[in-house]
């Protein structure tokens, strides 16, 4: 599954969590942070990030502006 999170500037996604580790890609100028463990900050399009789970995450827009991103439900998967 694929899901598109929009984050205005200075706001934060909802809790949540995923049942497998998911890939989360920015798509728009801006930074993304997140206390997911092992989380580096996410800087502009096409830079991603990891959340391994299975614990709860939330994205935190830390830019001047609004931030979209995709995050990817990765099956299988062993970053």
């Amino acid at each position: 599954r694929a899901h598109r999170v929009v984050i205005k500037p200075g706001e934060s996604s909802v809790p949540h969590t995923h049942a497998v580790p998911v890939v989360i890609v920015m798509q728009t100028a801006g930074t993304v942070a997140s206390e997911s463990p092992a989380w580096q900050p996410i800087n502009g399009p096409g830079d991603y990030a990891w959340h391994i789970g299975p614990g709860p995450h939330v994205l935190h827009n830390r830019g001047a502006g609004e931030v979209e991103l995709v995050e990817v439900e990765v099956r299988g998967a062993t970053p």
